[in-house]
């Protein structure tokens, strides 16, 4: 049930902050560009939480959704990185095929 729920949530406020992390780590390389990626996606996350109960009292109500959001929000990350690290395997093996011997 809440799957259906964060669903699109994930779809309209994941994918925006996914593009965006892309964007602004896009000149760095390595580890840099993979640590600067989960900080952005975790940053994100915390602020979208704390938007949308910045009315409310107390910090116990928050406390899972932070910690529901921070979850999904690395979940989002690890398999943006997952698929990266995919996609550039598959165009390294096609430009190894292209090599002329």
């Amino acid at each position: 049930m809440i799957g259906m729920n964060l669903f699109p949530i994930l779809l309209l406020y994941g994918l925006p902050s996914s593009v965006l992390s892309d964007f602004v780590t896009k000149k760095l390389k390595g580890i840099g560009r993979v640590g600067a990626a989960l900080v952005i996606h975790l940053i994100l996350a915390t602020a979208f939480i704390m938007i949308i109960h910045r009315n409310e009292e107390g910090w116990e109500p928050m406390k899972f959704l932070l910690l529901l959001s921070l979850l999904s929000s690395f979940l989002f990350w690890s398999v943006d990185e997952l698929l990266k690290i995919y996609k550039a395997k598959q165009i390294r093996m096609k430009n190894g095929d292209l090599k002329i011997h």
